[in-house]
This record gives structure tokens, sequence and C-alpha cells, in this order.
């Protein structure tokens, strides 16, 4: 079995975020990306500009589909509104 980090401090991380780091390394490390520690924390720091391309994409990406969803929901709001008058009309 590889070799596992069980603590990394990463200056100006919490512990939380510490924590993080840790599980990240291991991962890459379990998924056999890499088979050593230090190997592992080079490929992290190697993938973080393409990883943060991605997250951004992501993010831009969720923040369309909010303000679509929210398109939505005023248009499904105004129908029910029309259904509302109209049935009141035919009654």
């Amino acid at each position: 079995m590889s070799k596992v980090f069980k603590t990394v401090v990463v200056e100006h991380l919490d512990k939380e975020e510490n924590e993080d780091v840790v599980n990240i390394l291991n991962q890459i490390i379990e998924q056999g990306t890499v088979g050593s520690g230090s190997k592992a924390f080079m490929y992290a720091v190697r993938q973080y500009p393409q990883n943060t391309q991605l997250i951004a994409s992501l993010k831009s990406s969720l923040e369309q589909a909010r303000a679509e969803l929210e398109g939505y929901r005023r248009n499904a709001r105004k129908l029910k509104e029309v259904i509302s008058f109209v049935s009141e009309i035919d009654k």
C-alpha cells in the first residue's frame, strides 16, 4: 500500500481546509494517479490551473441555470395568475 497523508499544514489555511488538502492528496494516491506523497502534491499543483478554470466554468453555468430557473418561476407565477383570472371570469 502506498503511503498516505495524515496531516498537512499549509500556511494561511484553517484546520478544515488543511484536512481537505489531506483528503485530496490521499485521493490522488488512492486512484493510482501517482504513487507517493511528493508526487501527489506536485500533481495537485500542476492540476490547479486547469481545475480552477473548470470550477469557474461550472460556477458560470450554475449562475446561468439559476437565472433561467428564476425566469421560469416568474413565468409560472404569471401563468397561475392568468389561469386564476380566467377561472374567475368563467364563473
